[in-house]
């Protein structure tokens, strides 16, 4: 008799853990499901700064993270939307931007993950200077000293310019966080050198050409890109 009771004990014990198992497996909580890559991904309005990227709505997806840089650069620039779309400034003129787009599900969500990215390429047009603007200044340079504590920065001068701002954007890969620093120097100097801090594991680097009162749209050269390590 003890040993049928203890029979039947076993078997009952292993039903209740197959029926748990089960249960967790079928419930929301057991696994996670991941979210579609973002389709049609599209690009229209392009201009010399600027682009509006869209997509097809995600099922399940409650936000979408963008990424975007230029081809030949790592440093990532990120947005993240609610909206299907989502318009792109400062870009740099007559360059290949490759742009990446996610599905995100509710924060805290038990039931989906991120999708992978889905991707995309365009070129912004060429650059039309607007009446009363100065050209953009062209052959920016950027070099590291040897203790990597300095950065010189040369470019072209644009007649007709009182001064010159300089954009030094500090940057850590894969990261949104950026440290932005702006000197000026007068219409006489064409090259600068920065002995402040250095942020990061890299700096963007561009050059506008300003009128005497900063009135001007501050027109930015192409961005170049110094890795320090």
């Amino acid at each position: 008799m003890c040993t049928r009771i203890k029979l039947i004990k076993s078997r009952f014990f292993l039903f209740c853990a197959i029926l748990s198992s089960f249960l967790f497996l079928s419930c929301p909580f057991g696994i996670k499901t991941e979210l579609n890559t973002p389709r049609n991904i599209k690009v229209s309005d392009i201009t010399s700064n600027s682009a509006i990227v869209f997509w097809d709505s995600v099922k399940n997806a409650k936000s979408y993270e963008v990424m975007w840089t230029i081809k030949s650069n790592d440093s990532w620039n990120f947005d993240t939307t609610k909206n299907v779309f989502v318009k792109l400034e400062n870009l740099l003129f007559d360059e290949e931007y490759t742009v990446k787009v996610c599905a995100n599900p509710a924060e805290g969500s038990m039931g989906y993950w991120s999708s992978d990215y889905g991707e995309v390429t365009f070129r912004t047009s060429i650059d039309e200077i607007p009446a009363g603007e100065f050209s953009r200044p062209q052959n920016i340079t950027a070099s590291l000293n040897n203790e990597k504590t300095a950065i010189t920065v040369g470019w072209n001068a644009v007649q007709g310019a009182s001064y010159y701002d300089l954009n030094f954007e500090f940057v850590e890969s894969y990261s949104p966080v950026k440290y932005r620093i702006v000197k000026t120097v007068p219409s006489g100097q064409t090259e600068f050198t920065y002995t402040g801090t250095m942020y990061g594991n890299g700096v963007n680097i561009k050059v506008a050409a300003r009128n005497s009162d900063f009135s001007d749209s501050c027109r930015w050269s192409k961005e170049i890109h110094l890795e320090f390590y």
